[in-house]
């Protein structure tokens, strides 16, 4: 049981490890904005792993607390908990396109506020303020579902539809480990530990861990490293032919210029280098996994920084920068 307890421990950590550089390095080159996101929640898991792995194989003669209803360390799982569920958030609003400052960070307020609140009520016993904050983590998990199935439901664009329709699958997988991870706490804490002494190794074993959440993790990794993948090849498909290896040289010299010369966004850059790419609307969102109304938006922003009013005219002052 111990080897296996090690290897579990080690596989984990590694796994997460990984998929952060791949989502970080994909960010990178490919400046999708959700993939470091992703990297940041990979980061944040396998380090709480870590601290676990240290406390079981490092610090020895530190067993689990007496009192197998206690949390080691609850304002460190409460400070990664908000890194977990704000990564994912924060990588849902790139999807969606939403950038206001409000909906970015009240929500992370909301979890510390009740994570922290639930940490320094005097009235709760060891047993619910534990599974409380564990079951906090969860509930803002599912609200970012919730949020998803909404903006499903109200979008009136069928290209937007199509487009969020394709991500049900991981989305269904995550609901579900996700309720499979609250189950599993109820039924451990409230059921299993509490008939438990600290010295048996199921009760440890089950004391800082939840298999279900290891798998929910698991999931949001392969998920991760799917569109890390995805970015990269659809960035390598960008790579110019060698006869226009000059005119691709010269774009990349010129594009960094103009945009900071007419004050343009990142995304905007982004979209821009399209538009001279000679890539439409609809190419340029399926390119970027955004909505076209989206794309229209940016483009009409690029046309009035730049003072045109057309494509053609965007066109011929960008290539008069040379």
């Amino acid at each position: 049981m111990a080897v296996f307890l090690f290897l579990f421990a080690i596989t984990i950590i590694s796994i997460c490890v990984g998929s952060a550089f791949l989502s970080a390095s994909a960010f990178a080159v490919t400046h999708r904005t959700s993939l470091i996101y992703f990297a940041i929640f990979t980061l944040a898991y396998s380090l709480e792993q870590t601290i676990i792995f240290f406390r079981e194989y490092f610090v020895q003669n530190l067993p689990p607390a007496e009192n197998l209803t206690q949390m080691e360390d609850p304002l460190f799982h409460v400070v990664t908990g908000a890194i977990l569920f704000q990564s994912l958030w924060c990588a849902v609003l790139s999807f969606f396109d939403k950038r206001q400052h409000a909906i970015h960070y009240v929500p992370l307020a909301i979890f510390l506020s009740a994570s922290l609140l639930v940490l320094t009520l005097p009235t709760l016993d060891d047993l619910i303020r534990k599974w409380l904050i564990y079951g906090i983590r969860q509930a803002f998990f599912l609200i970012i579902v919730g949020y998803c199935l909404f903006q499903y439901r109200i979008t009136k664009s069928e290209i937007d539809r199509t487009r969020y329709r394709r991500e049900r699958i991981p989305l269904l997988i995550f609901s579900l480990l996700v309720i499979a991870t609250f189950i599993e706490d109820t039924t451990v804490m409230i059921s299993i530990l509490p008939g438990l002494s600290g010295a048996e190794t199921f009760a440890a074993f089950f004391y800082r861990r939840n298999i279900s959440e290891s798998l929910l993790v698991l999931a949001v990794v392969i998920y991760a490293a799917y569109q890390s993948i995805r970015s990269l090849k659809l960035k390598a498909e960008q790579r110019p032919a060698i006869q226009d290896k000059s005119r691709q040289t010269q774009l990349h010299e010129i594009l960094p210029y103009f945009s900071k010369k007419y004050g343009l966004t990142p995304r905007e850059e982004e979209i821009l280098f399209f538009i001279i790419e000679d890539y439409d609307n609809m190419q340029i969102a399926s390119r970027l996994q955004l909505a076209l109304g989206t794309i229209k938006t940016h483009a009409h922003n690029i046309f009035h920084k730049a003072s045109v009013s057309s494509r053609e005219q965007l066109i011929r002052k960008f290539w008069s920068e040379r």
